[in-house]
């Protein structure tokens, strides 16, 4: 599977987002034996797999641009479109989505939303390396095709996210009227194709949240934004 840089450092280092995101694919690309299979990663911000593609941010026209490459020079490989991610890892990031809201609810007691009414879909990590193990027990029906990742029923607006949380935590949230988010994304995907062939997703977004809550219980994140 090819490097890929975030989408919020993406949005800090753009020259750094398209030297990892589409250079080093290239450099993959380019260089892969034609025997190998191919596990590409790439970003969903359409609603199902044939829809035109419209990247929304320097993320995912860079994360679009690397997706072609590896259609247009590995007719040996896998494109999956995952959905924003989510849950606990031993790789544990904060700077998700729904990681982020729970670690400053939980540890600030505050959030200022913006944009409340955008959607996401979202995955849980162990459903994204269960579709990887998926796609190498079923590659010959997958192969040299684009599949979403996630799960219809995981859809939510930032503000059905931040009530989940209000449920479970005791914080303040302000939706603003005034301001704007950086990450521009605003959608629901469809994943029905995937389905088709056995897979779903088997984590929900509630379950997710719990997990999130033990763990900032549990652990001390002492540089909470760097990923390690």
């Amino acid at each position: 599977m090819p490097p890929s840089l975030a989408s919020p450092p993406a949005i800090k280092n753009p020259y750094l987002a398209f030297s990892i995101n589409v250079k080093d694919t290239k450099n993959v690309v380019e260089n892969f034996s034609p025997s190998k299979r191919l596990i590409y990663a790439s970003t969903g911000d359409i609603c199902a797999e044939q829809s035109s593609l419209i990247p929304l941010s320097h993320y995912s026209r860079t994360k679009t641009e690397a997706e072609k490459l590896v259609l247009d020079n590995s007719h040996n490989s896998v494109c999956f479109r995952f959905a924003t991610a989510f849950g606990v890892s031993p790789r544990m990031r904060l700077d998700l989505f729904i990681n982020d809201f729970v670690y400053q609810a939980y540890v600030n007691r505050f959030l200022i939303l913006f944009e409340k009414s955008y959607k996401r879909t979202f995955v849980h990590v162990q459903d994204i390396c269960r579709a990887i193990l998926f796609a190498i027990e079923n590659y010959d029906q997958m192969q040299h095709q684009v599949f979403n990742v996630g799960d219809n029923a995981n859809n939510f607006s930032k503000e059905d996210i931040t009530l989940k949380i209000k449920d479970r935590i005791d914080y303040y949230l302000h939706f603003a009227d005034i301001g704007e988010d950086e990450d521009k994304r605003n959608y629901c995907i469809l994943h029905e194709k995937i389905n088709a062939l056995g897979f779903k997703a088997s984590k929900t977004v509630d379950e997710g949240i719990g997990e999130l809550i033990k763990a900032c219980q549990i652990f001390e994140f002492k540089h909470p934004y760097k990923n390690l």
